[in-house]
């Protein structure tokens, strides 16, 4: 498992009791329908060029690219190296005109090692754990949200909390923050400080 009840427990005070391997089995399995992938996968995605371009869009952002092949014409595809592309985020980007008609096939991994996870990654699987656990037993998770704004000298200050059940009240604050943390991760922002 990529995050235990006591790297939890640390993180938010809740006894590490509360997190069965259900609970954390659930959670994860959760994370990778919404990341779509977690560990290290292998992808093949192929194109056909319909207009000549020099870029091409992945469906994601990969970790690395294994293979290019392209071919003009049925028959054997040739490989394109990595001296002819750049990988700009899920963009490629050629040096040589990919001709209509043509066939490309790429082959380019996602995901992480298990000792690679990066803490952003935990921090998802952790929000969907509090989320689970707070579906499964409604109120044992409590979250106090303080928003506060400041125009010149005036301020107004909001205390929201999570377990209120008036929906005009208070926002889904976990709910809000998976889905904040899940967009960072696909745009590849999982790194401190890193923002793409």
């Amino acid at each position: 498992m990529i995050v235990d009840a006591e790297y939890i427990e640390m993180l938010t005070g809740i006894q590490a009791e509360c997190f069965t391997e259900e609970i954390l089995l659930l959670s994860e399995a959760k994370a990778r329908q919404l990341l779509e992938y977690l560990f290290t996968e292998t992808r093949v995605k192929d194109f056909y060029i319909y207009t000549t371009t020099r870029m091409l869009n992945l469906p994601e952002i990969p970790s690395s690219i294994t293979k290019i092949e392209f071919r003009n014409v049925p028959g054997d595809y040739s490989e394109i190296t990595p001296t002819q592309y750049r990988l700009i985020d899920q963009t490629l980007r050629f040096e040589l005109i990919l001709n209509e008609d043509a066939d490309v096939k790429i082959t380019y991994t996602v995901g992480w090692d298990s000792a690679e996870i990066p803490d952003l990654v935990r921090l998802s699987i952790v929000y969907i754990c509090l989320d689970t656990l707070n579906s499964l037993k409604p109120g044992t998770v409590q979250i106090n949200e303080i928003d506060s704004y400041r125009i010149g000298d005036y301020s107004v200050k909001y205390h929201f909390n999570a377990s209120s059940t008036n929906p005009d009240v208070m926002p889904d604050t976990l709910s809000l923050r998976i889905d904040k943390v899940v967009v960072l991760i696909k745009q590849g922002s999982y790194e401190p400080g890193v923002v793409n």
